[in-house]
């Protein structure tokens, strides 16, 4: 029941978040904008789909071999895809991870633990280079966000925030007991530890960086081709900086796969670099539906794989 009341409140938020955004911008605009759309800017961003979900998978596949587990290319990236399908319908965009564990764990259940561990560092080193990213472009765009309230807070709390609750999880951590009476901080430290496996090795470490950064760059190309799309080039760093800030806050549960939350900081942040709101909504509201279509071949391959059953 509360689980189903949490979810509740996450489609609400979602809904509430759309309804207020096309309130403040001309909703007959970015319908406009979109009927008229130039197509084949899209081509680009559903390729960067996939070759993005290949280059995780190759770096995910590193991940587990350095843990023992041998899984071939293939099986991981249905995994991968069938994932990003349900991340559609779970909360924050990492929701299907939960699945790619689950799958894993029927399988190799003596390794729960480095199989949670490789899904971890997978998506950390996602979100440590966009932390990269972030701070180079904080440099260069240092007096836009000085000048502007909402992006120094969203600075601030992007650097204070991730300290803050080490801290807190530090103080108070010992005063919960999970998994029949091991207490938090115990767990995490068993975690940490089996995580520091592939900190220390730093062939595999830098190899994960390396991709990621890949990864990362195809999706700043990924939204620039979409504006594109709509007649408007816009630069690269701004792209650069504005997808560090909206994809770092997009690991924040608060909604149904962050619809309306992403939308909203999209607005937010792109519209302080004089960006016009129409089209920024027009663009994420594209780049959502591309990669909904796209993730929909994983759906197809469950559907697929449940029927065989």
């Amino acid at each position: 029941m509360k689980n189903l009341l949490k979810r509740l409140f996450k489609v609400i938020f979602s809904i509430a978040l759309i309804f207020i955004l096309f309130k403040l911008i001309d909703l007959n605009k970015v319908i406009n904008l979109i009927i008229d759309i130039d197509f084949k800017f899209l081509f680009f961003p559903a390729i960067i789909f996939f070759i993005g979900l290949f280059l995780s998978v190759k770096k995910w596949k590193k991940i587990l071999e350095v843990y023992g587990i041998n899984i071939n290319s293939s099986e991981l990236f249905k995994l991968y895809l069938v994932g990003s399908f349900y991340n559609n319908f779970l909360p924050s965009t990492i929701g299907g991870d939960g699945y790619k564990f689950i799958k894993l764990n029927k399988k190799y259940n003596s390794k729960k633990k480095e199989i949670l561990s490789s899904i971890i560092l997978e998506r950390a080193f996602g979100f440590f280079t966009w932390f990269v990213i972030n701070l180079v472009f904080f440099f260069i765009f240092f007096r836009t966000i000085i000048k502007n309230k909402y992006l120094l807070s969203l600075e601030i709390f992007l650097i204070l925030g991730p300290p803050f609750l080490l801290i807190l999880i530090n103080i108070f951590g010992k005063y919960f007991k999970i998994f029949k009476g091991i207490s938090l901080m115990s767990k995490l430290s068993n975690l940490f530890s089996t995580l520091g496996i592939i900190i220390r090795n730093y062939k595999i470490f830098f190899f994960s960086f390396f991709i990621s950064i890949i990864i990362n760059a195809l999706t700043i190309f990924s939204i620039y081709s979409i504006f594109l799309s709509f007649g408007i080039s816009v630069d690269l760093r701004i792209i650069a900086f504005c997808m560090s800030l909206i994809i770092i806050y997009s690991i924040i549960p608060i909604s149904l796969n962050n619809i309306g939350f992403t939308e909203s900081l999209s607005v937010l942040v792109f519209s302080i670099f004089m960006i016009d709101s129409a089209i920024i909504l027009s663009t994420f509201l594209v780049a959502r539906f591309t990669s909904i279509l796209m993730s929909l071949f994983g759906g197809i391959s469950e559907v697929y794989d449940s029927i065989k059953k």
